[in-house]
C-alpha cells in the first residue's frame, strides 16, 4: 500500500488471472543466527502467459569473480568498502504490463470479486528482476556512474583519481571506494542520492555480502569468511 504496488480493480471479461500467495523467510546472520523474519505477498509467477503478460524477464546479477577482483583491489589500494540493502527494491519499479492478481488468504478486497491489479513489478513475477534492474541502472547513470564491459552489474565513478566502485546484485550493492577525501565524498553523495529514493537497511553485520564476511585486518588485507 505504501509504495502504491496495486489497485483494487473488477477484473474485465475473459482476463487471466495470477493467484497470489505468502512467502516467509528466516533471515541469517553470518554467525547462522536469525536475524529476522520476513513475511511478504507474492505473486504465482510460474502462472504468467508469455507473450501477454510478459515477454523478456533476463536481469544480470553481479559475478563473483567481480567481487574477489574488487576485494583484491581493496585490499592493494586500502579501499574502504559498505554493503547495502536497499528495501522492498522491485515494490519500486513500474511494470511493463499490468497483471491481474487474486488475492492471497488475509487480504480482504473492498468489494466481494475485486481483484489486485498490479502497477509495480511484484515478487514472484517473471519480469520484476528485469523491471529493477532497468530502473536501478538508469539511476546509477544518472548519478554519474558508467558500467563496465566485462561485467553489467559493475558501476564506476571516478573524481581527481578517486575511484568508487559498486557491484550490484539485485538488491544488495556492495561499495568499494577510495580512502581519501574524494572518495568519501563519492561515497556520502551517493547514499544520499539513494536514501532520497529509497529506503535502504542497515544491519548490525553490515559487513556481510551475499552471506560472505568481509573483515579488514590491517590497511592492505581483508580477511573473507562464512562462519
Amino acid at each position: 500500500e505504501d509504495h502504491k504496488v496495486h489497485t483494487w480493480v473488477h477484473a474485465p471479461p475473459g482476463t487471466h488471472l495470477i493467484k497470489g500467495t505468502w512467502a516467509w523467510k528466516v533471515k541469517a546472520n553470518d554467525q547462522g543466527g536469525i536475524s529476522k523474519f520476513k513475511s511478504r505477498i507474492v505473486a504465482q509467477g510460474f502462472s504468467q502467459i508469455f507473450g501477454i503478460e510478459f515477454v523478456d524477464t533476463m536481469a544480470p546479477v553481479g559475478k563473483l569473480t567481480t567481487f574477489r577482483v574488487l576485494l583484491a583491489e581493496a585490499a592493494r589500494r586500502g579501499m574502504k568498502f559498505q554493503f547495502l540493502d536497499i528495501a522492498s527494491a522491485y515494490l519500486m519499479a513500474d511494470i511493463d504490463i499490468k497483471q491481474h492478481m487474486k488475492p492471497p488468504v488475509g487480504m480482504e478486497p473492498p468489494e466481494p470479486g475485486m481483484v489486485m491489479r498490479l502497477d509495480k513489478c511484484l515478487y514472484g513475477l517473471r519480469n520484476s528482476a528485469r523491471g529493477w534492474h532497468h530502473k536501478f541502472r538508469k539511476e546509477l547513470f544518472a548519478w554519474g556512474f558508467k558500467a563496465s564491459t566485462a561485467d553489467p552489474c559493475l558501476f564506476t565513478r571516478e573524481r581527481n583519481g578517486s575511484v568508487i566502485r559498486i557491484l550490484l546484485f539485485v538488491d544488495d550493492m556492495g561499495i568499494f571506494y577510495d580512502n581519501d577525501e574524494h572518495g568519501t565524498a563519492m561515497r556520502d553523495e551517493l547514499v544520499e542520492n539513494i536514501d532520497k529514493e529509497y529506503k535502504f537497511s542497515t544491519q548490525p553485520d553490515d559487513n556481510v555480502y551475499l552471506g560472505m564476511c568481509v573483515e579488514r585486518v590491517s590497511d592492505t588485507c581483508l580477511f573473507l569468511n562464512q562462519r
